[in-house]
């Protein structure tokens, strides 16, 4: 905001003072160079001030298909969103499911049957496009991996936008708390647990997990960073021991890739994980469903620093 303010003062007195000269149509050789200056001053103010927006566009638009973490770390102030389509005669019963288990899936936006346009996190999106992988499942049998839904969208399928724990992480980061996966793009590891989700009448399944390596002396500071994001998983729900979890063999994650401690003071640390729903509607069997390939994700219009 303050390089945006002394850009202003700057170009306002250059135009005033251009555009007089213009006007008068005085024979001042600079007059046209200034007049020229203030032009190409008044296009920077305009980037300058939607540049996140074009940025985060050139990234994840349509006919633009460029994605990996460190694109999305480019963006880290933006909401991370898990998306899960299926249809609309299920869509309560997993509204329900979804509200009796807010942590592994925090509903962001729940969009009407047919839509594909998100206008409360991200109008001017497509969720047919917008993402660069998408998995289709068949009675919850993974059949494809998609670069778009356009052939496949119905008028009878809805779409549920739910919370992810990318959105924390870029906060972790400017506290100095260093992640692996995170330092070198790659993809979080995340487990299958013993933890058993409250269940509905079409949706019932184990809780998945994301597990990052932390400092033992800063795990109080990620635990008070994260439960300010209830929307995106919000502080962990296991510290320690991956055991009591059910979780045998950290080296073997059921999702993502597995990440060596860096420090012997690593400890692991467990949140609930949006990959939950994703294997509780496998299971269901459900004739057809589509969500996002684990690690991409749909960025919204929505800002962590708004929480």
């Amino acid at each position: 905001e303050v390089r945006l303010g002394w850009c202003i003062l700057i170009a306002l007195p250059i135009f005033l003072f251009s555009f007089t000269l213009f006007k008068l149509n005085l024979n001042i050789v600079p007059s046209k160079k200034f007049f020229s200056i203030t032009i190409l001053l008044i296009l920077f103010l305009f980037l300058f001030k939607n540049f996140d927006k074009f940025q985060k566009n050139d990234l994840f638009k349509t006919g633009l298909k460029v994605f990996n973490y460190s694109n999305i770390k480019k963006l880290g102030t933006y909401d991370k969103i898990d998306i899960y389509v299926s249809l609309n005669w299920q869509c309560a019963d997993f509204e329900k499911f979804c509200i009796l288990n807010p942590k592994p899936c925090p509903i962001i936006e729940k969009l009407d049957s047919g839509s594909y346009i998100p206008y409360k996190s991200a109008p001017s999106a497509d969720l047919r496009t917008d993402i660069v992988s998408y998995k289709k499942f068949e009675d919850g049998n993974l059949v494809d991996t998609l670069d778009n839904l356009i052939d496949e969208w119905r008028d009878d399928f809805v779409a549920f936008l739910l919370g992810c724990s990318f959105s924390f992480e870029f906060a972790l980061s400017k506290e100095g708390i260093f992640m692996p996966h995170f330092e070198k793009n790659g993809n979080v590891a995340m487990y299958s647990t013993n933890i058993e989700t409250t269940s509905t009448s079409f949706f019932s399944g184990p809780l998945v997990v994301s597990m990052r390596w932390i400092p033992e002396n800063k795990i109080e500071k990620v635990i008070s960073i994260t439960s300010k994001y209830e929307n995106n998983h919000g502080a962990p729900i296991h510290v320690g021991d991956p055991s009591k979890i059910g979780i045998n063999n950290l080296n073997k994650p059921d999702f993502g890739e597995f990440w060596k401690q860096q420090d012997d003071g690593d400890v692991p640390v467990f949140w609930a994980c949006g990959v939950t729903p994703q294997v509780v509607l496998i299971k269901a069997k459900i004739p057809v469903v589509f969500t996002h390939s684990p690690g991409y994700m749909f960025v919204t219009d929505l800002k962590d620093e708004d929480k």
